[in-house]
């Protein structure tokens, strides 16, 4: 009996497990198509994580935050007051005093237009002019 009740715990863990496994391998996923429409983008990674590239510029990481894996992208100074004040977002610990990031959690449901329309904002401030250019033809 006890052995019958091993499994079927083992198996609710593993599932879950999978589940979660496929949550985040999705939202890379959406990450990417977001990401690679933008001109001259290109993805790498840094210290194991996803990164996406204006150039030589970094404007959106896939990267783990207190445990949890987040959607990350640069915002202004005063947006990132404004952001963060709002609880929802984590912030990284490549965020510096004149770098600003934030994070946003990955869940079950993605709030996908507001993070589409917070990576563009994020590729707006690393990205050239003729890039720029490029993105508004």
């Amino acid at each position: 009996m006890w052995l019958e009740q091993f499994f079927a715990a083992y198996s609710n863990l593993a599932h879950s497990i999978k589940s979660i496994m496929n949550i985040d391998e999705q939202t890379l996923e959406r990450l990417r198509e977001i990401c690679l429409a933008l001109p001259q983008t290109k993805e790498t990674t840094s210290m194991g994580q996803p990164c996406f590239k204006a150039g030589s510029k970094t404007y959106a990481v896939f990267a783990k935050i207190d445990d949890q894996l987040t959607v990350c992208f640069r915002v202004d100074a005063g947006d990132f007051v404004k952001l963060n004040q709002q609880g929802k977002y984590l912030v990284p610990r490549f965020c510096t005093k004149k770098d600003f990031w934030l994070g946003q959690p990955i869940k079950s449901r993605m709030p996908w237009k507001q993070i589409e329309s917070l990576v563009r904002a994020s590729y707006r401030i690393v990205a050239t002019k003729k890039m720029l250019v490029e993105l508004d033809e």
